[in-house]
């Protein structure tokens, strides 16, 4: 028997199946075969609650946006050693009918983890959309890889200039088989996030003009400690992302947060993003029921993982939210679905 948060996370995962069910037959079915190929490496109710994708440990993270309906998740990839995922997540695209590509995904991944120890290895990210499914593998980059980083990186925009004083850390890398779109993830230096900060990275990428689209989502939102405006931002653990092609064609840029870090309460979260669902015309896709069993929980945190405020060229700005996906019925008593601290 697993504990009490081993059995919430399969319970989660059996009531987020009805959900994708309930989006139509394709997605239903797809989302069954993949969750099943890929989650059943999991021995054991303990090995299935022990990852890093989650504040909670659990192997599932959905990502639903406000400006699309597809369903995105991402998967922790077994309890097997980190630097065996990479090769395991291209094993698993291969079986599961994946198009061509994933062995020169596999190959340039596998370069950033030669050197150093890895905490967590890679995950693999799932879309299904217009009744077709495609794959993303994100590989974890170890702190002792600066030249493989610095040589994939100066195919795609160069060395990342210095905020506050330091650089940026290279923690985390996309890429899609079939695509040479690659997707670079850093975190910040301290809790501080200064504007100038922010339109040097912005501004490294061509994307300076954005800065205000950007903090005006941002502070469509209330926080722990308040509303921000366009000229400041709340104290919290930020990073970024970089979304490019060779060369830097097509920038897309992401300020990220932990949610609880920044938000507070699952359930309020909820309730600001439905709030922009129907006061400014939103998309909820299956966010507002997959988050259904979360609307009572306004002070307390743990399924919401990532809050993510996205710009590029195109005229729309996005928000999105990661989460975990929440039994029918939550039990908060001490010890039970406690969010840990974030490694």
């Amino acid at each position: 028997m697993g504990t009490s948060s081993d059995i919430a996370q399969r319970r989660g995962l059996e009531r987020a199946t009805r959900v994708m069910e309930a989006q139509g037959p394709s997605i239903g079915r797809e989302f069954a075969r993949v969750t099943h190929a890929v989650l059943r490496d999991f021995k054991s109710d303990v090995d299935y609650q022990v990852g890093l994708l989650n504040g909670d440990g659990g192997p599932l993270e959905f990502s639903c946006s406000n400006v699309s309906d597809e369903v995105r998740y991402t998967l922790e990839l077994g309890a097997m050693p980190p630097r065996s995922k990479v090769g395991h997540a291209h094993d698993l695209l291969v079986e599961l009918g994946c198009p061509s590509g994933s062995e020169g995904v596999r190959e340039s991944l596998e370069k950033l983890q030669t050197a150093g120890t890895l905490r967590w290895g890679a995950w693999l990210g799932v879309r299904h959309a217009n009744s077709a499914t495609t794959f993303k593998i994100y590989a974890e980059v170890p702190p002792e890889a600066t030249i493989a980083a610095a040589e994939l990186l100066g195919r795609y925009c160069g060395p990342i200039p210095a905020v506050s004083g330091k650089r940026p850390k290279l923690v985390l890398v996309g890429q899609a088989p079939g695509s040479s779109r690659c997707e670079f993830y850093f975190e910040l230096p301290g809790r501080e996030l200064a504007v100038v900060d922010l339109e040097k990275l912005m501004g490294h990428v061509g994307l300076r003009e954005r800065r205000s689209a950007l903090a005006e989502l941002v502070g469509s939102f209330e926080f722990r400690r308040g509303r921000c405006g366009l000229h400041d931002f709340p104290q919290a653990q930020w990073g970024f992302s970089l979304s490019l092609l060779p060369g830097g064609g097509d920038p897309v840029f992401s300020l990220i947060a932990f949610a609880r870090d920044l938000m507070g309460g699952d359930g309020l979260l909820r309730w600001q993003f439905l709030q922009g669902v129907e006061n400014r015309g939103w998309i909820a896709g299956c966010y507002e029921s997959l988050s259904a069993p979360l609307a009572v929980r306004d002070f307390v945190s743990g399924f919401h993982n990532m809050v993510s405020f996205t710009v590029g060229h195109a005229p729309h700005a996005s928000i999105q939210l990661s989460l975990s996906p929440p039994p029918e019925e939550l039990d908060d008593s001490p010890g039970v679905l406690k969010c840990p601290t974030q490694p």
